[in-house]
Parts: C-alpha cells; structure tokens; sequence
C-alpha cells in the first residue's frame, strides 16, 4: 500500500493499513510526517521532492508497483504521481480534496495499467451536497459537532480526541 500524502487522514490510512498487516509506504515532502509514519510502522517513508519516489516505491514492491495507492493530500503534485505508483490491475482511493482545480496528470494511465479507482469524501446528508467542511465547520453552539458550511443544521457528531482537536499536529503525542 502506497499513502501519497502523511497529513491527518493519510497516517491514520496507513496505520489502518499497517493494522492489517500490509506492508505500507508513505510518501511525503515532510520530515516530520515520514518520521511519524516510520513510527506508526510504515516500511518506508519516501520524500517525493527528490524526484525518484516512482523509482523507489517500484524497488520496494519489486518492480510491480503498489496494490493499492490512497492518494490523502489532494496536492496537485501528490495527485499527478499518484498513477505512477500504482501496479497494473492496482486499485487507486482518492481522498485527498481537490475540488474545483485541475491537474496535469497522465490519465491514460488508467486504461494501460487496467487500474480501478475510487474517489470519497463526506457528504451533507440532509441536502445530499458534497461536505468538503466534514473536519473544518464548527459550531459555536456545540462545539462538538460539524455544520455544513453551506448553513445546513444536520450536523456531524465527533468525538473528543478526533481530528479536529490535532490540527496542529499535536495528534503526534498520541503515537509510540
């Protein structure tokens, strides 16, 4: 398993993966977050900026490519390498946000390495519209709950302890 993209939502992707004992790379520009994959149990933890992250993730899966790719950054450039870490026949999860922009990416890859791919994000389940606010809207009222940023009253209970209360990468005190 491939995770582009160590933030939040793709450490937690890989330690759900880890959990399942899949062998895991994270790719990620920053120090901070290869090392905290590492200590999740990441096998490797790649930094894309060198330019050969394709290179190594097809060296640590034997030249096949990863079985599954969870692209977690919607960073124009996590999204554009995204295919190129996949194996043919692989399975793609794109969870990162990136609505509204387009990205250079090399979509033909789809179709020559016979790829599936599946994209998710949280909806308003009262109007049924896209949610990209799910971790981002609180409510004054109870600040224990999520408004859809459109103004909706449905809200999305979170526990205490959940990714709201980690923006500042404090969630890294809760890792071995």
């Amino acid at each position: 398993v491939v995770v582009s993209g160590g933030g939040t939502i793709g450490l937690v992707s890989a330690a759900a993966a880890i959990g399942m004992g899949a062998r895991v790379i994270v790719v990620d520009p920053l120090a901070a977050r290869r090392d905290v994959a590492l200590r999740l149990g990441a096998d490797v933890a790649i930094d894309p900026t060198d330019g050969g992250a394709s290179e190594r993730v097809r060296e640590f899966t034997g030249g096949h490519g990863a079985d599954l790719v969870i692209e977690a950054s919607g960073h124009d450039a996590s999204l554009a390498a995204a295919f190129d870490y996949a194996r043919e026949d692989g399975r793609m999860s794109m969870v990162g946000i990136n609505i509204g922009r387009k990205v250079p990416v090399l979509i033909g890859q789809i179709q020559m390495k016979n790829l599936t791919v599946r994209g998710c994000i949280a909806w308003c389940l009262a109007r049924g519209h896209p949610f990209p606010g799910a971790y981002g809207y609180r409510s004054v009222a109870d600040p224990d709950s999520r408004l859809c940023p459109d103004g909706c009253r449905r809200r999305l209970r979170v526990r205490p302890g959940s990714e709201q209360e980690h923006q500042d990468h404090s969630f890294e005190r809760l890792i071995p």
